[in-house]
């Protein structure tokens, strides 16, 4: 397809942009939208590097669970009457809290790894748990997150293990607790940047070849 039969076919254009004559508005609008998603793309990878903590101010902990039952298990930290997940990464597909913020599933006998970040004003209060039935029960820690800080030595610095032996032992769960518990089975916010990353690319993608095709011609 050569220039005028090119601009023949900009001219039948619904949207008015590509009559003749305005090839380089055109052009204009495409290296605008160009650059705001090549802005926008380190933007949206934002969120996924937050995840990981601090190496200074990092914790680790272990949740197992020996109630023979399946369970549901959000960490809370709290701070000046103030909750919140005290969770960053996990040992458990998808490591990050992005198709949930917690309530992370554990089978009978299994366990999970949790990386989450500490403060000397923080403590890790609770352990909500969940069974199948939907009743919520916590496992009280009480424990400053300065004490979860990794320690080489014997336990090779994985940081204290937390068992659930049985869920009819544990303690009534407190309303700040079940409400942060009931939030949890939500998605992360970090879910919708890594959504959008993909359809950037790919628009990226395409403008690239449409910014080709109109030098060409």
């Amino acid at each position: 397809m050569n220039r005028v039969q090119w601009q023949r076919v900009c001219s039948r254009c619904p949207c008015g942009l590509l009559e003749g004559g305005t090839i380089k508005k055109r052009r204009a609008l495409v290296w605008m939208v160009a650059g705001l998603t090549l802005v926008s793309l380190p933007l949206c990878c934002l969120p996924t590097l937050a995840a990981a903590p601090n190496p200074l101010f990092r914790g680790e902990y272990t949740i197992a669970n020996d109630s023979g039952e399946t369970l549901y298990v959000t960490p809370v930290g709290s701070a000046y009457g103030r909750r919140w997940i005290l969770a960053k990464i996990w040992s458990k597909f998808p490591y990050v809290p992005l198709l949930k913020q917690a309530d992370i599933r554990l089978k009978p006998g299994e366990s999970i790894h949790i990386v989450c970040t500490i403060d000397e004003d923080d403590a890790f209060s609770e352990i909500a748990v969940r069974n199948l039935r939907g009743r919520y029960r916590q496992l009280g820690v009480g424990q400053p997150t300065l004490k979860l800080m990794p320690q080489v030595g014997a336990s090779g610095g994985a940081g204290p293990t937390y068992t659930i032996s049985r869920f009819a032992t544990l303690g009534a769960v407190s309303p700040d607790v079940l409400k942060i518990a009931r939030q949890a089975r939500w998605p992360s916010t970090m879910l919708l940047p890594v959504l959008i990353s993909p359809i950037l690319l790919l628009a990226w993608g395409l403008l690239l070849w449409g910014v080709r095709r109109e030098r060409r011609y």
